[in-house]
């Protein structure tokens, strides 16, 4: 194993570690319309670490024996990165008008 593989297992296994942790400190909270697109946010960002850390697991391993399960945790991990704009756009606009929007309204 080369040095740029170990050190991406070592981020993509400190991401999943933190994303994990994120996301219970969310789930504890109050389930409002923010808490919810961050929580939607989270496990988008806990997928795509997790699928882009078997993926790397499995690209060590012989590629014929694990092609085709290779092939499914790069579509896991490309789907969860897919949902990622649109879900931190989304997050961030509840953001503004949650603790922005009403600062403004109020010195009008």
């Amino acid at each position: 194993m080369d040095a740029a593989s170990l050190f991406g297992l070592v981020g993509f296994f400190f991401g999943i570690v933190l994303h994990i942790f994120l996301l219970l400190l969310v789930l504890k909270r109050k389930r409002r319309k923010f808490e919810t697109l961050l929580i939607s946010l989270l496990t988008g960002l806990l997928i795509w670490y997790a699928g882009n850390f078997v993926s790397l697991l499995l690209r060590q391993m012989d590629i014929d024996k694990v092609a085709g399960v290779l092939k499914w945790f790069d579509i896991a991990a490309f789907t969860g990165l897919s949902f990622l704009p649109a879900l931190m756009l989304h997050t961030h606009w509840i953001y503004y008008q949650n603790h922005f929007d009403a600062g403004l309204k109020e010195t009008r």
